[in-house]
């Protein structure tokens, strides 16, 4: 019997060992794999409010630890049940074919894209190679897929092609993934980039301010140093010139942007600079931004029922102007309305969602209710779901995907049925939002274009 016994000890702590070894082989397989860089970028909607960062009220999905961006650990087990999730509901053969294709060597920009919104984990040892392909679009998408992945190798390429001396090709890629992923440990080498370009020649200048924009968007206020003197010599023409200033803490903003609400070269340009001092705390610019986006309820509807345009309503171009637009009070919406204290951005997020004759004015206040993400706005959200369900404007059909995710954010029984009504049949998507709830929060349901 003893004997026995001991042979059955001996067996159970061989397997015990074997399972060890295979787990201690796996991570270091997934670590070579992955270079993987943290990100700095915070992930609570109040954390993103320039000066006070709070962590995520208990009320909601979010689970650091289960933050692919935060550590290794986290991004195994994301990535792993990413693609048993589309193996489960889409079939082997749609993680296959990007496994092939990447192998066949052909259309690898599609394949490399399909990697990207399919976050095919399994799919990064067939990345690295192509940074070397003959083919300079490939070399971007490959360097920006393992940007996605916040796999280092990424970065460090797109930086080292910046710096070159026709790097000014790859400045609309660097400010996308750094601005996008921040990654940490880069901004003393974007900060010496910066000032090697920087020169007394206007191409020079141009050089430095796109990488001056870049850390600006980090955060990082050295790069004032090139920004407000160019902005001052060459005044801004586009909102997007003024808007990177928003995540600077600086009194040079607010005073610059003063001028601009004064001074601005045109509606949207002044539009901006009143968010710029809607982010820094001044209450008037918070007041201007409310009024101009409790305009957009009184819009009327483009359409006609069959969703064809009523006369003189159809724009020429995306954002041009007609009887049923407001390219100001949009920008409000889009980018201001997060800057507002809950109890003022609330009310009117809440009326834009479930009074707006415009799908996409509804859809970004649900976006931006759910960006905000405290109780009242939450309550804003129970309140669209069931306005959603009267059907009264027409289109509010199209807007169940976008008001389910947004309650997928909660974890409250009332959140979630109301989710669960909307979603109706399609478990799937349900399932997926909940899982990119609780990973990676409000910027995995609404900001990543990713495969459901």
């Amino acid at each position: 019997m003893r004997s026995k016994n001991k042979r059955l000890i001996s067996v159970i702590a061989g397997v015990l060992l074997a399972f060890l070894a295979i787990l201690w082989w796996r991570q270091g397989a997934e670590t070579e794999s992955l270079q993987h860089v943290p990100s700095q970028k915070p992930n609570s909607p109040s954390a993103h409010r320039q000066l006070v960062a709070t962590s995520l009220p208990k009320m909601h999905r979010y689970d650091e630890g289960n933050d692919p961006r935060r550590n290794q650990e986290a991004a195994a087990r994301y990535y792993q049940r990413r693609e048993q999730m589309i193996r489960a509901y889409h079939g082997d053969a749609r993680i296959d074919a990007i496994l092939n294709g990447l192998k066949s060597g052909e259309s690898l920009v599609r394949w490399l894209d399909r990697v990207q919104s399919h976050e095919l984990a399994s799919a990064l040892p067939l990345v690295p190679p192509l940074l070397l392909d003959a083919d300079k679009s490939v070399r971007r998408v490959a360097a920006e897929t393992l940007c996605w992945f916040g796999d280092k190798r990424g970065f460090d390429f797109i930086l080292e092609q910046r710096k070159k001396s026709d790097g000014l090709e790859w400045s609309s890629l660097l400010q996308n993934v750094f601005a996008e992923y921040r990654p940490q440990g880069y901004n003393e080498a974007l900060v010496a980039l910066m000032r090697a370009k920087n020169g007394e020649e206007t191409s020079q200048k141009v050089d430095a301010f796109a990488i001056a924009e870049v850390l600006a968007t980090m955060g990082d206020a050295t790069s004032l140093e090139v920004i407000l003197p160019i902005l001052a010599q060459y005044p801004p023409e586009s909102a997007e010139a003024v808007l990177v200033l928003r995540n600077l803490n600086d009194p040079r903003v607010t005073q610059f942007a003063r001028e601009l609400l004064k001074n601005g070269v045109n509606p949207r340009v002044k539009q901006a600079a009143e968010i710029v001092l809607a982010a820094h705390g001044d209450e008037a610019a918070r007041r201007s931004i409310t009024a101009a986006v409790n305009r957009l309820a009184e819009l009327p509807q483009p359409r006609n029922a069959d969703g064809t345009y009523k006369a003189g309503m159809e724009p020429a171009a995306i954002g041009a102007v007609n009887a049923a637009w407001d390219g100001e009070a949009m920008l409000a919406l889009e980018h201001g309305m997060e800057y507002l204290p809950s109890a003022q951005a609330v009310p009117v997020l809440r009326h834009i969602a479930t009074n707006a004759n415009n799908v996409r004015f509804s859809e970004v206040a649900v976006q931006i209710l759910a960006k905000i993400g405290d109780e009242a706005a939450r309550e804003a959200l129970w309140q669209t779901a069931r306005a959603l369900q009267t059907g009264q404007r027409g289109f509010e059909s199209t807007m169940y995907n976008s008001v389910g995710r947004a309650l997928m954010l909660f974890s409250d029984s009332t959140s979630t049925e109301l989710a669960k009504q909307l979603f109706g049949a399609d478990r799937h998507g349900a399932e997926a939002s909940q899982f990119f709830a609780e990973s990676k929060g409000w910027d995995g349901l609404f900001k990543r274009r990713l495969f459901y």
